[in-house]
């Protein structure tokens, strides 16, 4: 009888001693690896890489006299971290004695959790970071290269309309670019995640595409 696509497909996935389609069970298998080992490489990078820029970011924040505003912009970025380091952990757990086409809709269902959960947290956790922003750049004691800090310069203003001791009209467009990033915080980590793991992304659709293609 011959066979269909469908059992040469679990033929040379599902069986290695098959030797039907030994290279495109290879190909497929290489590529696989490939992939996923270059996404755990570059989550890794990513993970070391906002660890050493928030470690740098505290240290400048004393310099500036803001270790406060310091402190809590490093504790939300090792927040990132710490969900960054947990959702690696769940990662390595995946079976991997399933063969490659399991293995990666496993993959790509562990990925698209992830994201999930991730923008449920950067939800809050990017408003957060840019209030610590703005707040460090109000406050930031930059001399000797300015002669005073912003703030300062702002309450000192004789133009400067203030509402019950508080410079309104500053505080309002900062308020309402709060809650824009508050509102638009899902379709933000969508588009930081897109610049740094896109390529995978798209590789990692096509490449499923391809296998179910071939499974008919």
């Amino acid at each position: 009888m011959e066979k269909s696509i469908e059992n040469i497909w679990n033929e040379g996935f599902l069986n290695k001693e098959c030797v039907v389609i030994p290279k495109l069970n290879n190909l497929y298998s290489q590529k696989s690896k490939h992939l996923i080992e270059k996404f755990k490489r570059m989550g890794k990078n990513n993970l070391y890489g906002i660890v050493i820029g928030a470690t740098f970011m505290l240290l400048v924040s004393f310099f500036l006299k803001i270790p406060i505003i310091g402190s809590f912009f490093f504790l939300l970025l090792m927040l990132v971290v710490w969900v960054g380091k947990k959702q690696s952990d769940k990662l390595e757990e995946l079976d991997i004695s399933l063969n490659s086409y399991q293995y990666l809709k496993a993959f790509d269902a562990w990925l698209k959790k992830a994201i999930s959960q991730y923008m449920k947290i950067f939800k809050f956790l990017y408003p957060l970071l840019f209030l610590a922003i703005i707040l460090g750049t109000l406050y930031a004691d930059m001399n000797p290269f300015l002669k005073e800090r912003t703030i300062d310069k702002i309450m000192s203003d004789p133009d400067t309309y203030l509402l019950y001791g508080l410079p309104i009209f500053y505080l309002l467009p900062m308020g309402i670019f709060l809650i824009l990033v508050t509102i638009f915080s899902g379709k933000l980590y969508l588009f930081d995640i897109g610049l740094i793991y896109g390529n995978i992304f798209r590789k990692l659709e096509e490449t499923i595409a391809d296998m179910e293609e071939l499974q008919g």
